[in-house]
């Protein structure tokens, strides 16, 4: 109703908001196919009307959904596009967060020293620029990535630092922690 109502009125900025929110609630419900409708609307509509801010952050939304349901192409090429515009608008939380996000892309696609590259750039942009939310992202994959490598040592004291400053990471990022935390302590 809400999204037929800006549609009608046409109030363009509240469709944006609207359409990003169907769709991250169903990915996050696991009905990516539809979530992904609702993504291609909204970037058409930011795309039509010039909404960079609004598109980089749809994007960015979108590129972790598909990330998340294994749609790496996907993810890849919106983290790609997101990363772009943020450096462009000089929006320093959301380069460090697509960074990380195509390093994680990287990993699952077995590139592991693209992956290295990506991840030590975000560590790095996100102590530079005092990142509190993305810093214990990057530690999350880190430890994915040094146990990818067989660097168990350091993944598990990745995931330790993680865990330390998890009052600081995203809830949309508790999926990703369970799982990790699954692979490298498994239930005894």
């Amino acid at each position: 109703e809400s999204l037929a109502l800006a549609r009608e009125i046409g109030y363009h900025r509240a469709q944006l908001v609207i359409l990003q929110n169907l769709a991250c609630l169903l990915a996050d419900q696991d009905h990516y196919p539809q979530a992904v409708s609702y993504f291609q609307q909204g970037v058409r509509l930011a795309r039509e009307h010039a909404f960079r801010d609004a598109l980089m952050g749809l994007l960015g939304d979108w590129g972790y959904r598909a990330l998340r349901h294994a749609d790496l192409t996907c993810a890849e090429a919106c983290c790609q596009e997101s990363l772009a515009l943020a450096r462009a608008m000089g929006h320093s939380a959301r380069v460090a967060t697509r960074l990380s996000d195509l390093g994680e892309v990287a990993r699952r696609k077995g590139d592991f020293q693209t992956a290295l590259t990506y991840q030590e750039e975000a560590h790095k942009l996100a102590k530079q620029a005092n990142l509190a939310p993305v810093a214990p992202l990057v530690a999350l994959r880190f430890a994915n990535l040094y146990a990818d490598l067989g660097q168990f040592q350091r993944a598990e004291e990745s995931l330790t630092q993680c865990l330390l400053e998890r009052d600081a990471l995203h809830d949309e990022f508790e999926g990703e922690l369970h799982d990790t935390q699954q692979r490298l302590r498994p239930p005894t």
